[in-house]
Order: structure tokens, then sequence, then C-alpha cells
């Protein structure tokens, strides 16, 4: 990032995500928002007049809108927008905190690991000075027949694994095993005269990239301004934007998170060249520039132009090794 974006840009945060989230919401309430805590939402129902909020203590909440930031639990939009499963990218992840995974000295401690492997990949992630998050992200088919329990598929392919497992010898999992299955998911609509859906609750794609806290961040924005303007004024015009606007970034995620899958496409991105500005393009998308993406549009179109021609002749970059690589666990492996 540091060699191809703007300075105010080149550093990142690994935080807790229960500790980042409750600072938000303490932040919150500081400024006025009534927080109402343990109140878990049995229905909601929309309609001209506003939005009610039906809570399973029995108590009954009304308002003009209602903005859904409930994230996996897509609450309303369960309820007002059409949900669908991205077919593509039926994938399981399994992982917990570890203690004690080595990492490089100075600011290279602080990256993101990211490990491809045939059918899955794992992801290593500074969480504090001591704990390290280890995930492993594998197609949901390929888990419900290896005849693995999620902590098993997880052992058994860091073991598997050459690198990974020399990073983990001397580790100790401090947490137990999760597993997130069937995670990435879009919403048709995602804005209307009152409700409007933000961060996960609009859609959720592939971690690969880590831009959950980003979208979510990035798009509650542009929401509000979106919701003043609508109660306001009475004008559609900015949730309608809004809708395009975040509908557009989570495209170009998409395009990039599909392919992440293909091989030819590994090739090309995993070794990059600086020609035809291809390096700012690819990174620029990486690091969320994806709400004004119209100067890297054609570099972007040359890039997916290369994959496709690295598919037909592997020229554009030097070939993996495919079958060589280790592949996810399973049962008599």
């Amino acid at each position: 990032f540091e060699r191809t974006l703007p300075p105010a840009y080149h550093r990142a945060y690994q935080v807790k995500r229960a500790h980042f989230d409750d600072l938000l919401l303490r932040n919150a309430s500081a400024n006025g928002v009534d927080v109402r805590e343990g109140k878990a939402v049995t229905s909601v129902s929309i309609d001209r007049d506003g939005a009610a909020v039906q809570t399973a203590d029995g108590e009954r909440h009304q308002g003009r809108f209602v903005v859904d930031a409930s994230g996996h639990g897509a609450v309303v939009g369960s309820v007002v927008g059409t949900k669908s499963d991205v077919a593509a990218l039926r994938k399981i992840a399994f992982f917990a905190h570890y203690r004690g995974v080595p990492r490089p000295a100075g600011k290279q401690g602080g990256n993101t690991i990211i490990v491809v492997i045939r059918n899955a990949w794992f992801w290593l992630i500074p969480i504090t000075e001591e704990l390290t998050s280890v995930g492993l992200v594998v197609d949901r088919d390929h888990f419900v027949h290896s005849g693995l329990q999620p902590q098993a598929i997880l052992d058994a392919t860091i073991a598997a694994t050459p690198w990974v497992a020399g990073r983990m010898r001397e580790a100790e999992r401090v947490t137990q095993v999760y597993a997130r299955k069937d995670f990435s998911y879009r919403m048709r609509n995602i804005a209307g005269e009152r409700f409007v859906l933000v961060g996960d609750a609009a859609g959720f794609l592939d971690p690969i990239f880590s831009t959950g806290v980003f979208m979510a961040m990035k798009s509650a924005d542009l929401a509000a301004d979106a919701v003043e303007v609508r109660l306001r004024r009475g004008s559609m015009r900015e949730l309608r934007r809004y809708e395009r606007s975040v509908t557009g970034a989570m495209g170009e995620y998409f395009r990039f998170i599909s392919n992440f899958y293909r091989r030819e496409f590994l090739e090309v991105f995993l070794q990059p060249s600086t020609r035809f500005g291809l390096l700012p393009a690819i990174i620029g998308v990486l690091a969320g520039d994806v709400f004004s993406t119209r100067r890297n549009r054609f570099r972007l179109a040359l890039f997916f132009l290369l994959v496709r021609i690295q598919k037909a002749r592997p020229v554009i970059a030097r070939p993996i090794a495919w079958e060589a690589l280790p592949a996810a666990a399973s049962v008599g492996e």
C-alpha cells in the first residue's frame, strides 16, 4: 500500500472485533443514541408510514425509518429484500486464535498472510502482540464429504501444508474452533422509502480481501447522509444513489473474489506486472477504491484481459504447479 497509495493510506490497524464493536456502541451512546442491549428482534414490519420493530420481550418500537445494521442476521433484508446465496462462493470457514505464531520483525510482522493451497486457503492475521487468528476456507461440499469435524479438518490441513505447519509448530490454540458456513450472499434491494441496509446486512462476500469492516463503515457513512435527505426533504434521490454505489462496489469485489479461485487469475494476480499501471489499479481495489474506480476501469479491464490470455496460453505469468500444492484434508488422506 505504501508504494502505490497516498500517504494517508499507508497504515492500517488490526483490532479485536468485540472490543472495536463495543467502542463504537459506547461512542454512539455518549453522543445521544438511545442504546438498548439484550433486545432480540423477532419481527419487522414496514409500510408507507414508517417501520416497527418487535423484540422478544414484547416491546414494540415505531419509527419513520429503519436502518438494518444486523450483519449476517439481515433482519430487515430478509423481510423486504431478496436475499440470494452466491452459488460460486459456497464456502465454509474454520478459525481460532493462537498464541505463539512467529512473525517477521518490524512492519512486516503486522501483515496479514494468505496461503493458497489447491482447493482452499488459509489466513494468518495478527490480532494483538501475542494472538494470531488462523483460519481455513474450503468448499462447503468438500467439508461435507471430508468426514471430518471442524477442529479436525483445520488441524489436519495445517499439518498437511508445510509452510503453515512450520509457523504453527509451537503455537497454542487459546479459543475453540469456530465455523462460519455459506457466508456469501447478496441482497437485490438495499434501500427503500422506509429502510436501508448497511454493512453485511446489504450483502457479504468471501473475506479473502478483508473488506468487511471497511464496507460496514463506508456504507454507514454514505447511508447516514442519504437517510437525512430522505427524512428532511422526502427525496429518494440520495438513497437510490447509495444503492447504486454500494451495489457497484460489491460488484467490483465480487469480480475479484469469484476469479480468485481460478488458477489463471492467481498466476497473474500473485505475480503482478508494473506495466500499464496495473499494479496501482489492483492495489486500489484491494485498498477499498471501489466507490470511485472510473479512472482505473480501463486498467482493470486490461488486467482481466491478461487473465483470459493466461487461461488460453500461460505467457503472461509463470504457471503455478497446481497439482503439487497441498489440499484440504479429508478422511483417508
